[in-house]
């Protein structure tokens, strides 16, 4: 049992058109506005965060919205896509700095770095996504690395 939990709400948006970066094309899609609040015990409130989100209707990806319902309500007929970004969660942007940061470990270096790698493929674009994608290629050259410091520095087998 936890020290700590969340309880969230989701309350309904508009519906507003944009350009969806993974489709490439102008569609539809839901806004929705996300109100997590942590507990500390479960029952003492701590903080409470409000997250605008909106869901492409043709593809699916949910999008972190820097304007709230409100102000997407208002700019309904007008383009919004400046205002909307991929939503990474917390587990995969602590993968892609993970793997970055541990890609000089021999093999686990290099698995940490190909896991952020399929975490962000379907993104599009970011630091996140460039991030694991440079790690992984640094991950493959120490492994190499490493791999020719053990066959080159063994003692040659006829010598003493």
């Amino acid at each position: 049992m936890g020290l700590s939990s969340i309880r969230w709400t989701r309350t309904p948006g508009p519906a507003i058109r944009f350009m969806c970066p993974r489709c490439n094309k102008t569609t539809g899609g839901e806004s929705f506005t996300r109100r997590d609040q942590f507990y500390l015990l479960h029952f003492i409130p701590l903080f409470a965060t409000n997250n605008t989100y909106v869901t492409c209707s043709t593809c699916k990806m949910a999008l972190l919205s820097s304007l709230s319902a409100q102000e997407l309500a208002q700019h309904k007929g007008m383009d919004v896509t400046n205002y909307l970004r991929p939503a990474y969660s917390l587990v995969t942007t602590v993968v892609v700095i993970a793997g970055f940061l541990l890609f000089m470990i021999p093999i686990f270096g290099l698995v940490m770095p190909v896991i952020a790698t399929i975490a962000t493929w379907k993104h599009p674009g970011g630091w996140r996504k460039a991030l694991a994608r440079v790690s992984v290629g640094l991950a493959i050259a120490a492994n190499i690395f490493f791999a020719c410091i053990g066959v080159f520095s063994g003692s040659p087998a006829g010598r003493r």
